[in-house]
């Protein structure tokens, strides 16, 4: 993302961390995962480091940015989705990456067996677009529950067209060498709009909500045609080397 020599750091501690046990969340963003863990966050950018990875937030290559939270998916459709016997199935932008059920390989198969999945006709989608697609696929596997005061995820789709026009985290606009600069505070660093808005995932429009609300599968935008070039993950076909499974070689 581009940037300027001088952004404005923060105490990240301060910006998103873990609950304790009986700990109120104070916190625009609560996030309460299936194994019971729970967390905060001042934004919807910090509310990724308790998703994706730890510094998420401190990501500025557009390539990393989007490919750790594509590896976050399978990870979690290897392993927790896996061990509650839920076929999942991980898309990034041109075609599926991973599926629980085609994608192990016989050495695997032999060590720990065939896996006996609730849904095996019918896997649940992890989409890996980008952040917001990351969230909303979790929110519907049922691995996370998230409450916003901001609706990042449950609002309207159609109203996120205005891009940064009418964001929330839109701060102040300065002009520097015929360029406008815009400080944002959802990234918390001042950025150009013409070449971050239009791919932001984090664009919220709307008026904040007086407490807490849940983002329910039903709340979340479906399809994200509002999305610049989104592309439904059925119409995304290109199979990566390894995504199928290890067939015996025939000798």
């Amino acid at each position: 993302m581009p940037e300027k020599p001088h952004v404005q750091f923060v105490n990240i501690e301060e910006r998103r961390h873990w609950l304790e046990p009986g700990q109120e969340p104070r916190m625009p963003y609560y996030i309460v995962f299936a194994d019971g863990r729970r967390g905060e966050a001042a934004n919807p950018s910090r509310l990724m480091d308790l998703i994706i990875h730890e510094f998420f937030s401190d990501v500025t290559d557009p390539h990393t940015f989007y490919l750790l939270g594509v590896l976050r998916l399978r990870d979690i459709a290897a392993g927790p989705l896996a061990m509650q016997g839920i076929r999942a199935r991980v898309y990034d932008g041109v075609g599926p990456v991973y599926d629980s059920a085609i994608s192990r390989y016989k050495d695997e198969e032999e060590e720990a067996g065939e896996l006996a999945f609730v849904n095996p006709d019918d896997p649940v989608i992890l989409d890996g677009w980008d952040s917001w697609t990351v969230v909303a696929s979790l929110i519907r596997a049922g691995y996370i529950k998230l409450y916003e005061k901001y609706p990042t995820w449950s609002g309207d789709g159609k109203e996120k067209q205005k891009r940064c026009q009418g964001c929330i985290f839109r701060g102040d606009v300065v002009v520097e060498d015929g360029e406008e600069w815009m400080y944002c505070h959802c990234f918390e660093m001042e950025l150009l709009e013409e070449k971050v808005g239009p791919n932001c995932p984090y664009i919220t429009c709307g008026a904040p909500y007086l407490g807490y609300r849940e983002v329910r599968p039903e709340d979340l935008p479906d399809p994200a045609d509002w999305k610049p070039d989104w592309t439904p993950p059925e119409r995304r076909t290109k199979e990566y080397v390894g995504f199928r499974r290890q067939e015996e070689q025939v000798e």
